[in-house]
């Protein structure tokens, strides 16, 4: 259980990083495309575990 908080944790922080680290990244993708927004970090976080 540890291991799969940790992954958790890991995904949620390299998507803030990224965001933070792309000005206006976020509301870009969102305006570009919400969904793929929504579905990546989901896909990557599903391959993860």
């Amino acid at each position: 259980m540890k291991n799969l908080e940790a992954k958790v944790t890991f995904s949620v922080l390299v998507i803030i990083a990224f965001l933070q680290a792309v000005p206006g990244a976020c509301e870009q993708a969102f305006n570009i495309n919400g969904e793929a927004a929504v579905r990546l970090p989901l896909y990557y976080f599903a391959n993860s575990i």
